[in-house]
């Protein structure tokens, strides 16, 4: 049996000839191939393998699955975006993705949360082209089986109209710290996010570190957006403060694992 599959305008063909082989050679393949993700354009956010983050109305996002722009996305991911609107914004999406067919599944609701009409469902490599409705809220949720992570996407998400901003007002609640690999390389940057990143003015944030959980907790210099990148070179503690109108909460601070020689990627074996 051929299977067919298109990947940067090539033609590629799978004969499958015993149980998940086939599978296990379009994952190696995908994973061989240069990931010709979308050019970041503003602030990057990463869809987390569990759980839930938000961008706030306005912000142009490139949002990548949890494996960001360099590496595939992990198995057993449920996790979803929050794409903030209101007056006259458009979200629009744009952007390809390179995900397993009929396995591995991208869906965008509308409203806030997985609860909401189902708009869209994706799966298999393709390109995505998206536009909400003025003022709707929309929800991108990515789902992927336990085996067999592929390169993903990088989406370009683009607002336009107006939006009507709120205000700020009491202490945030940013909540969980959350990373795009819990253990890295030398040279490979653990992308940071918060679990509830507010969606108003007025909110500002600046992330720390520390050599241990409970331990002193020092500002990082230049790293006062929502999300951050760290290369790090020993196994580090991450939180961010989030203030509103003098009023500041820190995050659950996440361990990022350092090691020189770890098992960061993994390319299956082919038979």
């Amino acid at each position: 049996m051929e299977t067919k599959f298109y990947l940067n305008n090539y033609a590629f063909s799978l004969f499958k000839k015993t149980g998940d082989r086939s599978r296990l050679l379009l994952a190696a393949l995908l994973t061989l191939l240069t990931f010709s993700a979308a050019q970041a354009q503003g602030p990057v956010v990463l869809i987390p393998v569990t759980g839930s983050n938000t961008v706030s109305c306005g912000n142009n996002t490139t949002l990548y699955d949890n494996g960001g722009n360099t590496g595939n996305y992990a198995n057993s991911s449920d996790g979803y975006t929050v794409l903030q609107n209101s007056g006259s914004g458009v979200i629009s999406i744009s952007g390809n993705i390179e995900i397993e067919s009929n396995w591995e599944f991208l869906y965008i609701y509308s409203g806030a949360g997985v609860d909401g009409t189902l708009l869209r469902t994706y799966s298999g490599p393709q390109n995505i082209n998206y536009a909400s409705a003025p003022g709707e809220v929309l929800t991108i949720r990515f789902t992927s089986d336990t085996v067999y992570d592929f390169p993903g996407f990088g989406l370009q998400v683009t607002y336009s109209g107006v939006c009507e901003q709120q205000t700020c007002s009491g202490a945030p609640v940013p909540g969980n710290t959350t990373t795009s690999t819990a253990v890295v390389c030398t040279g490979v940057a653990a992308v940071l996010g918060l679990q509830s990143a507010s969606a108003t003015d007025g909110v500002s944030y600046q992330w720390q570190q520390s050599a241990t959980q409970n331990g002193t907790y020092t500002d990082i210099s230049g790293a006062i957006g929502v999300t951050y990148a760290s290369v790090i070179s020993a196994t580090t503690w991450f939180r961010a403060n989030a203030t509103c109108s003098g009023e500041t909460t820190a995050s659950t601070p996440v361990e990022v694992v350092y090691t020189p020689q770890g098992d960061c990627y993994c390319t299956p074996d082919i038979y």
